[in-house]
C-alpha cells in the first residue's frame, strides 16, 4: 500500500537558505521541511512509499504523468534553497532505482532525475534573462539504439554563446529494482578551477584511474545555481513513469581564506 502525504506549493522566497557547514540529510521516513515543493505539479506525483526491495524501509517515489508541465517543463522535481555560489565547495549524495515498467521500449530520449540550474544575474528575472542556459550539472537516463538504458553525467556552462559541455556514462546498463548510491563533490567557480568529482556505487565517472575530478567554470553569474531531483523530461512520451530516491545528504563547505 502506497503511504501518501500532502504538501502545499510553497514559493522559494519562503524557505530559509541551508547554511554552509552544517549536514542536511534525509531517509524520507517522512518529508524533511528544508525541502522546496513548487515544482510538483500535484501532491499525488510524490510519495513515501515501502522499498519494494526491503518493506523496513520508506523511500520517495516521483511520478511524472504525460501533463505535468510546472514552469515551462515536463517535472516534478524537489528544490533546495542552497548557497552554492562561486568559491564554495558541496558534497553530496542520493540513491535512486528504477522500476520495471520504467524500462519498456520507446524512442530516442532523455529522462533527467537531477540537476542544479542557473538563477538570473542580480536585477534581471527569467524574461530579461536570455542565455538559453543547460544546467552545469546534470543526471540523465538515456536510451541507446541497442535499447538498454544508461546513466549520463553531463558537466560544463553551455548557453548560445559558449559549449564547455563534458560527458560521461556509467559503464553499465541500469537494471530495474537495484539501487545506485551517486555521490559528488563540486568546487563551484566561474574559471577552470571549478570541477565536479561524480561517482556510482563508489566508481568514478571520469578519470577513474586517477582522482576522478573533472574540470571548467560550473556558475554562468554571481547569483550561482541550486539543487533539483527528481523527474525532468520525457517529452517524446505519453505514458507515466516513475523513479524512487532514498538516503539523501548534502553538506556546503564555506571558501577557506587564501
Amino acid at each position: 500500500m502506497l503511504v501518501s502525504f500532502s504538501f502545499s506549493c510553497t514559493p522559494s522566497d519562503e524557505k530559509p537558505v541551508l547554511k554552509s557547514d552544517e549536514l542536511y540529510t534525509d531517509t524520507f521516513d517522512q518529508l524533511e521541511d528544508f525541502w522546496i515543493t513548487s515544482e510538483i505539479s500535484d501532491p499525488s506525483r510524490m510519495k513515501i512509499v515501502p522499498d519494494p526491495t526491503d518493506s523496513s524501509n520508506n523511500t520517495v517515489r516521483f511520478f511524472l504523468y504525460p501533463d505535468d508541465f510546472v514552469n515551462n517543463g515536463k517535472r516534478n522535481e524537489l528544490v533546495l534553497k542552497t548557497m552554492d555560489k562561486s568559491g564554495y565547495t558541496v558534497k553530496y549524495s542520493f540513491r535512486f532505482m528504477l522500476p520495471p515498467d520504467f524500462f519498456k521500449k520507446r524512442e530516442h530520449d532523455w529522462i533527467m532525475i537531477h540537476q542544479w540550474h542557473d538563477e538570473p544575474p542580480y536585477g534581471l528575472d527569467w524574461h530579461g534573462y536570455d542565455m538559453q542556459t543547460h544546467p552545469p550539472i546534470n543526471l540523465t537516463v538515456k536510451l541507446t539504439p541497442g535499447e538498454k538504458y544508461y546513466i549520463i553525467f553531463n558537466y560544463g556552462l553551455w548557453n548560445k554563446e559558449i559549449n564547455e559541455l563534458q560527458v560521461a556514462q556509467y559503464k553499465k546498463p541500469l537494471k530495474p529494482h537495484q539501487w545506485y548510491t551517486f555521490e559528488n563533490t563540486v568546487h563551484w567557480n566561474f574559471d577552470k578551477t571549478g570541477y565536479s568529482q561524480p561517482s556510482i556505487d563508489g566508481t568514478y565517472l571520469f578519470n577513474d584511474e586517477e582522482d576522478g575530478k573533472v574540470y571548467g567554470a560550473n556558475v554562468y553569474n554571481e547569483v550561482g545555481n541550486y539543487f533539483k531531483m527528481g523527474l525532468y523530461g520525457n517529452k517524446k512520451q505519453r505514458d507515466t513513469i516513475s523513479i524512487y530516491f532514498d538516503d539523501f545528504g548534502y553538506q556546503l563547505s564555506s571558501p577557506q581564506p587564501d
